[in-house]
């Protein structure tokens, strides 16, 4: 289904050039226009046999109310009435809901909401494995980090790794590389006088006795920050 919309994605590791990855979307996007299209037809041909007008009708559920084709629940159903499920492929770089993949594959790319964007294993060489699923509730997927946390099962995923994994490996060689790509000079807090930062001010390199903290008062060394643990974690990751 072509849309001539300028896309891009995050490009799996082992994809080549030439290869061509699948979004569960463009099929449920392609049947629903493909049904709307043959009621229009099958409407027209209806008003020419008996000389009479068809007035234009929206898609409504059967006690009345409209249903927008953006919904999470309308997606849903056009996929069970599709039957979707038989024709995704778990291949590399395929987009599907976690329902839909097995168990023990690693995936990347993970949405945390049934209509949000991607938002878990996005950077360079990051993946997670999913550990247990099912057709309703929630499955559960562990993060590089050690962290295992539950994940709603009409989310969104990408199957495989992101590329280049070696990019943690690279060696920018100057400051000036680093600045090309944005990034401003880190000033040390005990330079700076004592309106701009806790540290600063005073005779010498010296900050005083005070705790080591951030420009706006927080503990920036060892200080637990952390304050709201989330009920999706079942898990917590690695401690170093």
């Amino acid at each position: 289904m072509e849309t001539k919309e300028l896309t891009y994605i995050l490009a799996p590791e082992n994809l080549k050039p030439g290869m061509i990855v699948e979004s569960y979307m463009y099929k449920v996007r392609e049947d629903h226009l493909n049904n709307k299209y043959s009621h229009t037809k099958q409407g027209e041909n209806a008003s020419e046999a008996s000389g009479q007008e068809v007035a234009e009708t929206s898609d409504k559920h059967p006690n009345g109310a409209s249903d927008s084709a953006d919904s999470p629940d309308y997606i849903a159903k056009l996929v069970e009435q599709s039957n979707l499920s038989r024709s995704i492929r778990i291949e590399i770089g395929n987009c599907i809901p976690i329902r839909y993949i097995p168990p023990g594959t690693t995936i990347h790319n993970i949405g945390l909401h049934d209509s949000g964007r991607a938002q878990l294993a996005r950077s360079a060489g990051s993946s997670a494995q999913l550990l247990y699923t099912s057709n309703k509730g929630t499955a559960q997927i562990k993060l590089a980090s050690g962290e295992v946390r539950k994940v709603p099962v009409n989310c969104c995923a990408t199957i495989g790794s992101v590329s280049n994994p070696d990019h943690k490996h690279e060696n920018l060689g100057k400051a000036g590389t680093n600045r090309l790509k944005g990034w401003r000079p880190t000033v040390r807090g005990t330079a700076m006088n004592k309106h701009d930062h806790p540290h600063g001010g005073g005779r010498g390199k010296s900050k005083g006795n005070r705790v080591p903290s951030s420009p706006w008062g927080k503990p920036a060394k060892g200080g637990k920050t952390r304050t709201k643990l989330s009920p999706m974690v079942i898990k917590h990751r690695k401690k170093k």
